[in-house]
């Protein structure tokens, strides 16, 4: 997903990592959170069709993650999926986004929108992150899709419409 921002806008340094699944990762424009992480075996070509682009060659799967965007901005944003890459194994390999139920588009102010990526990627694949490229930020972040995270609870409070700890 590609987040582009009306201005510029001066991200604080994010809280330290490592970022992990089931939690709120702090963005410049609000949060990005990996709520679910699937694999799914591959197909034999004589069997049904799987829930990606055609059949998952042998030897490998599809992992499919539920992401969830969060605006807390007073302004809308605009995104897309290509904002969003894989990374595999201890060299961090790139693999591409093979199918993705969040449309680009906008998001208005103070909104989520929820999406389906799906990847496919070696079978014995144990290394795995999903790399955000956040627009407020030089680098990208990576969420570790093998742990879980905790979100600290001071993490949102430079957005001035929430109270302190990241509540509404």
């Amino acid at each position: 997903m590609r987040i582009a921002l009306p201005g510029p806008d001066n991200a604080p340094a994010l809280p330290k990592g490592p970022f992990g699944i089931h939690q709120q990762v702090p963005m410049s424009f609000g949060s990005v959170a990996v709520d679910v992480v699937e694999k799914l075996g591959a197909v034999p070509f004589h069997g049904p069709r799987n829930t990606i682009a055609g059949d998952v060659p042998p030897g490998r799967i599809a992992l499919r993650t539920t992401v969830s965007v969060s605006n807390l901005l007073d302004r809308s944003i605009t995104y897309s999926p290509a904002s969003f890459r894989l990374l595999v194994g201890a060299k961090k390999r790139p693999i591409s986004l093979t199918q993705s139920t969040m449309p680009a588009g906008r998001l208005n102010a103070g909104s989520v929108i929820e999406g389906r990526l799906s990847f496919v990627v070696p079978e014995r694949a144990r290394s795995l992150w999903l790399e955000v490229r956040d627009p407020g930020r030089r680098s990208p972040v990576l969420i570790d899709l093998r742990r879980a995270g905790r979100t600290p609870t001071s993490a949102f409070d430079r957005f001035g419409h929430l109270h302190p700890g990241g509540t509404r």
